[in-house]
């Protein structure tokens, strides 16, 4: 696909291997911290991507389901779970506490050289070329979302590429595979909001290319191939991935996930995001002027109606003035730039939430209602902030201003590129400190052989250590789950829940039942009764759950199946229809597009 390593010219391997270089230098400080567990939301992320490793490797099950929390909840079916990503190698390999470390960097370099080939695809200077790349990857918007926990905003590295190929795909519909299936990658890989920020900038961007095509009195096939190539690409990447997107959207179907949280918004805090050298976790307030206290029973009220800011990782995203001085000059050259300056204009309009009609317009779409925190798209706006500075100092470059044998235009371009890197690594550098700050904790996995679903007394930081003790964290920290019906076996500070009757039983035998053996997809349950008998399994049901021979369904909300006398033993297993059918259209679609593919 062109993207190959023997495939790729002098420069473009210079470029590639420059861009890693500094990848490894700006994430130095994860290097010393790199057997430490990360804070905040880092719990809940080691735990998504450690369950569906063990099991893989321990089980040997594909992973569909996930027992270790809320009572038992999907695991494929999670738009977070990221175990069909290519990068997730790195986690399977070394496990979720280093492998997501190595999946950082990973996706540093990735979006660091997709940028650069992006920009080679503007023409921009040979210097001026690694300017967006470094705006865009270096911007604290990253490292702070990786502080908090975020790795679904890993996959923002991919953007580049399905916008880069997108581009190409005007010239050459063969193109617009190679977008889908970095689309596709990033929904496999967890992506929730990247995925609404690129579908959005392709919406907005097509649309002004259609305009700009008929203003120009192109033919009607050649003014509509933006937006006959965004098709193209939705149609496939729902096709590609619909090993998961099935999955996803039969679980959410009916599940009223929108929020309508007012985030708060000022004009001051927008210049403050993109210029403030200090971007300190976790609370913004003080800087301000406003009063922080979460003993206040009004605190997280006001917070949700507007009236007090969220945290600096739901803002910062810092470039600093040269980038943008940069971008306020591009619209010197509006003629030929415009649909990515409108672009840019409609997602900073979009930042400022309710205050601005964009935000409340977005939500009216379907799926898009349940966007959280306008403040989130800081990230795609960044994105052509750095693809038009970078065609600015372009310019300037292509000038050729010599004195004597110096070319005074290529050494200003290079200089003011390491200014703008050592100032974005010195912003960053005390987030990457703090980034990975937890020491790790030494876990007995053998204090607990048989799976156990406990009360947890702080589901925010227990979720991933409990699993690794074979515990199930029920009261646990998730929007997406289905009604928790289950009663756990214990409280964590060891008190027994009288109303617990058992992980498996017999509620009109008012008697427990024997599990022979458990894995995450399945159960087998030893039957003992005398007459027929229904047997209940203490995990939520859901649509999916079957058993050879029996008709699986809900009882009070958890697993349950009619037994006879008969029965020595019961298998339950979790395989929604909604996986198989996507697995075969998946498969289908992509050896049918690569066929397609190579005879273009």
């Amino acid at each position: 696909m062109a993207l190959g390593i023997k495939s790729l010219s002098n420069n473009k391997k210079t470029a590639l291997l420059i861009l890693t270089l500094l990848s490894l230098l700006f994430l130095f400080p994860i290097f010393t911290t790199f057997t430490n567990w990360g804070v905040h939301d880092w719990d809940q992320h080691m735990f998504y991507n450690e369950v569906p490793r063990r099991t893989i490797l321990e089980f040997k099950q594909f992973p569909l389901w996930n027992p270790y929390y809320c009572g038992g909840n999907v695991m494929l079916a999670n738009p977070q779970s990221a175990f069909l990503s290519p990068i997730y190698i790195f986690v399977l390999l070394f496990g979720a506490s280093i492998g997501l470390k190595l999946e950082i960097i990973a996706h540093f370099i990735i979006g660091l050289y997709g940028m650069y080939l992006l920009s080679k695809h503007f023409k921009l200077g040979k210097i001026s070329s690694y300017l967006p790349s470094i705006i865009y990857i270096f911007s604290s918007w990253f490292t702070l979302r990786m502080l908090a926990g975020h790795t679904i905003y890993m996959p923002m590295a991919f953007i580049p590429y399905v916008f880069l190929f997108y581009l190409k795909s005007l010239k050459n519909v063969k193109y617009s595979f190679i977008s889908a299936i970095f689309l596709a990658i990033m929904i496999l890989g967890g992506a929730t909001y990247p995925i609404y920020f690129i579908m959005i900038i392709l919406g907005i961007y097509s649309v002004l290319i259609l305009f700009k095509n008929l203003s120009k009195n192109e033919e009607w096939k050649k003014s509509f191939k933006p937006i006959i190539s965004l098709l193209i690409i939705i149609f496939l990447v729902f096709l590609l991935s619909a090993i998961k997107v099935f999955p996803i959207y039969m679980f959410m179907k009916g599940s009223d996930t929108g929020t309508e949280d007012i985030q708060y918004y000022t004009t001051n805090l927008f210049f403050s995001s993109i210029l403030s050298r200090t971007q300190s976790p976790w609370i913004m307030e003080n800087e301000f002027g406003l009063q922080h206290d979460e003993s206040d029973e009004n605190y997280l009220i006001n917070r949700l109606l507007g009236k007090i800011p969220w945290a600096w990782h739901e803002y910062g995203a810092y470039i600093g003035i040269i980038p943008l001085l940069l971008f306020l000059l591009s619209f010197l050259y509006y003629k030929k730039l415009w649909p990515l300056q409108v672009t840019s204009i409609i997602l900073l309009m979009i930042l400022f939430g309710k205050t601005l009609p964009f935000w409340n317009l977005l939500r009216k779409f379907p799926y898009l209602d349940n966007l959280h925190g306008p403040s989130r798209f800081i990230m795609p706006f960044i994105f052509i902030l750095a693809i038009l500075s970078g065609y600015i100092l372009s310019k300037f470059e292509k000038k050729n201003i010599k004195y004597k044998k110096f070319n005074i235009s290529k050494l200003l371009s290079l200089l003011i590129i390491v200014f703008i890197f050592i100032d974005l690594l010195l912003v960053s550098y005390p987030i990457l400190q703090n980034m990975f700050s937890k020491e790790s904790i030494n876990i007995d996995s053998s204090q607990y052989p048989n799976f156990i679903q406990i009360f947890s007394s702080d589901k925010y930081v227990s979720q991933y250590p409990n699993f690794l003790q074979n515990l199930g964290t029920v009261n646990c920290y998730e929007r997406i789950h289905p009604q928790i019906r289950v009663t756990p076996q214990v409280i964590d500070d060891g008190t027994l829940i009288e109303t617990f009757k058992g992980d498996a039983y017999y509620p009109e035998l008012n008697k427990t039942a024997e599990i022979i053996s458990f894995s995450p997809n399945k159960l087998t349950i030893k039957v003992n009764v005398n007459n027929p008998a229904l047997l209940v399994i203490n995990q939520n049901y859901l649509p999916g759950w079957k058993a050879k021979d029996k008709q699986v369904s809900s009882y009070n909300g958890l697993i349950a199946a009619e037994v006879t006398e008969n029965d020595k033993e019961i298998n339950f297993y979790y395989l929604p229809n909604s996986f198989i059918v996507g697995l075969i259209v998946s498969i289908l679609t992509l050896v049918l597009s690569i066929t397609f593919f190579k005879k273009l």
